[in-house]
């Protein structure tokens, strides 16, 4: 019997800022992968963390 659950992959970057992008239309930086995921997946523009830069975020 086949897993019903979905497959989910979560990928955070460390240290960029959201709108350095080329899916957002950055003028200099391009980040072809990063957009194909985005193009291909979920792309939270409004996504916020709590934690400060340089640490994961995990529920304790």
């Amino acid at each position: 019997m086949p897993d019903s659950r979905p497959n989910i992959l979560l990928i955070m970057t460390d240290q960029q800022r959201g709108d350095c992008l080329g899916i957002d239309r950055h003028p200099v930086l391009q980040t072809p992968n990063m957009d194909f995921l985005a193009h291909s997946g979920t792309l939270f523009r409004r996504g916020y963390s709590e934690a400060p830069s340089c640490i994961p975020v995990f529920p304790i």
